[in-house]
């Protein structure tokens, strides 16, 4: 893991996650304004901002998005943490072979689907479509369907590399991909750089 020196570190590691730290500039200013409020009005205010289940009944949708604006206690805590798992997680959620799933435990009668890389809308309707017929098929209320053979249905996935296996596994495969920008921007070719072939096999992109 690589941690920002100097102040342009500091603004590239900011930039590189600009939703992250815009909120938690929000929190700062939201913060200080609590901590400046007596303690019958923190306490009034806090409440009508708090996901309990009285104000999720009444009005859902302000409490969890005032919810997600103030904090109880201090601010730096979320600095730390927040920091912390943005430079360990990196920029990609995906499944080890890049390939999204739809499944439905008859066991449990608990169904999911994920695993879109990058083509979540179209492919979460798809998914969502899919995940009814089998619950209809599960339930006797009709049979088997076009989608429910299609192949990501049940498809089960590897897990990745245990940690830290997976994390240098990840930053060498980002290395290699950016190696790989530079050749073929040097090179003015419209055809990918091995490097780029190389990484999308030990990516799982074949």
């Amino acid at each position: 893991m690589r941690f920002p020196v100097g102040p342009r570190g500091v603004w590239a590691y900011v930039r590189s996650a600009p939703g992250t730290y815009v909120w938690l500039l929000v929190l700062f200013f939201t913060t200080v304004a609590v901590h400046h409020m007596s303690a019958g009005f923190q306490e009034e205010f806090l409440r009508r901002r708090s996901t309990n289940i009285n104000e999720l009944s009444d009005h859902p949708v302000r409490v969890l998005i005032s919810s997600a604006m103030w904090v109880g206690g201090w601010w730096t805590p979320y600095v730390v943490l927040y920091s912390v798992f943005h430079a360990w997680s990196g920029v990609l959620g995906v499944p080890r072979d890049w390939c999204a799933t739809v499944t439905l435990d008859r066991s449990t009668g608990l169904g999911w689907a994920g695993g879109y890389v990058g083509s979540g809308v179209a492919t979460a309707n798809l998914a969502a479509r899919t995940l009814r017929d089998l619950v209809r098929l599960d339930s006797g209320q009709a049979g088997r369907t076009e989608l429910t053979e299609l192949p990501w249905v049940g498809h089960r996935v590897r897990k990745w590399e245990p940690e830290p296996l997976r994390w240098v596994g990840v930053r060498g495969m980002y290395a290699t991909y950016r190696a790989a920008d530079r050749r073929e921007s040097a090179g003015g070719g419209e055809r990918s750089s091995r490097l780029a072939q190389f990484a999308d096999r030990v990516a799982g992109r074949h």
